[in-house]
């Protein structure tokens, strides 16, 4: 043993590596940890009748047995902690609360215009305490709050900056801080969204998540399985796809988030986003236009992305959900730009739509919570 470490560290690295087994592997015996972590049997069934005692562990469905008694699973009690994100935009809420094992247990969406003044978080303070009401646990297992925020997060998350969708310059975080009892963090909305397709998967090869709604933005996923959730990588929103193009709400002309946010859409249609797909799917020809229009443009941001990282990319977002329903004609266009590399297999739709960013914003608190533990 390191000198350097207390037999206390030791006990609660001992613990954390348990919990983190088990939670990866849905389940194990006392011997097979005993196997994976190369500890006493002693140590690791203290430690589990430790977790068991918490809440955190139970033992389940016996396995097959040569002989004697059955060994037992043990596994992480998933509704034993539960947290809440919350993902601001200009004109919404968007509240998910998931449980230890990522599922998602409430969701809500509510109508509120950000700006930054009392009144604002007074309002979204009282819709977060009544979801907490609702979602069906226990205050006391909250483990706290994470904050989505469209804009960048400065180095030591007391500032947040360029948030052109949000229609400010600088915003001081302590205010959102302030709102609640429990631990708040906040971070990067696109590096929530992506953390949240990304959860458990254990890939070492990288990908790009493009998140696409009001404002667009990403994440730059490395080889490492890892990303700042607050780098100010992966602005590809701001990537110049028109030159001389339309203004955009950054000040500069021609980005990509001028031709494919989902106002775009939603700003040609009396219904919004969902009246313009309705009136798309009737067969109106002018929005039939619009949507060509918009497609070639999207594709071409595809197009320049793969082309520079040649890596999975990973459409997000509120409009990946009306992308993944036309996701056909968008491969379509995007083959007929490709020239240097056959197919379109490295794109993948994601499966979160609008509330991947509350998710992954609820995600940091089990992700800590599993790291503390």
């Amino acid at each position: 043993m390191d000198k350097g470490i207390s037999n206390l560290e030791v006990r609660r690295q001992n613990r954390r590596s348990i919990l983190n087994l088990l939670y990866k592997n849905g389940g194990m015996t006392v011997l097979e940890l005993v196997k994976a972590l190369e500890l006493s049997q002693p140590t690791v069934f203290n430690i589990v009748k430790e977790l068991a005692a918490e809440g955190l562990v139970q033992q389940t469905d016996s396995l097959e047995s040569s002989g004697g008694r059955k060994p037992r699973i043990n596994r992480v009690v998933v509704s034993a902690r539960y947290s809440l994100g919350i993902a601001v935009t200009k004109n919404h809420l968007r509240i998910t609360a998931v449980n230890l094992g990522a599922e998602v247990i409430h969701q809500e969406k509510h109508d509120l215009l950000f700006n930054d003044s009392e009144e604002y978080y007074a309002a979204l303070k009282g819709i977060c305490e009544n979801v907490i009401l609702r979602c069906g646990y226990p205050r006391e297992k909250l483990l706290g709050i994470g904050i989505s925020l469209p804009g960048i997060i400065q180095s030591g998350g007391e500032e947040m900056t360029f948030a052109p969708t949000l229609g400010i310059g600088t915003l001081k975080l302590c205010r959102f801080r302030a709102l609640f009892g429990e631990p708040v963090t906040i971070a990067n909305n696109a590096k929530l969204a992506a953390l949240t397709e990304l959860w458990g998967e254990g890939r070492g090869d990288g990908a790009i998540y493009l998140l696409v709604g009001g404002g667009v933005g990403g994440a730059i996923l490395t080889g490492e399985n890892t990303f700042d959730l607050n780098s100010r990588s992966g602005e590809f929103g701001h990537m110049t796809v028109v030159d001389g193009g339309e203004v955009c709400s950054c000040g500069r002309r021609g980005c990509f988030e001028v031709y494919v946010s989902s106002g775009v859409l939603a700003r040609n249609s009396s219904g919004g986003l969902s009246g313009f797909f309705k009136e798309l799917r009737e067969g109106d020809g002018e929005k039939r236009k619009i949507w060509r229009d918009y497609l070639r443009v999207f594709a071409l941001g595809i197009d320049n992305l793969h082309t520079i990282f040649d890596n999975e990319i990973i459409i997000g977002g509120e409009m990946s959900e009306y992308i993944k329903e036309y996701e056909a004609e968008l491969r379509r266009e995007l083959e007929g730009r490709r020239p240097l590399t056959a197919g379109t297999d490295f794109l993948r739709v994601g499966s979160f739509g609008e509330y991947d960013a509350s998710v992954g914003a609820a995600l940091m608190h089990v992700s800590k919570y599993l790291m503390d533990s």
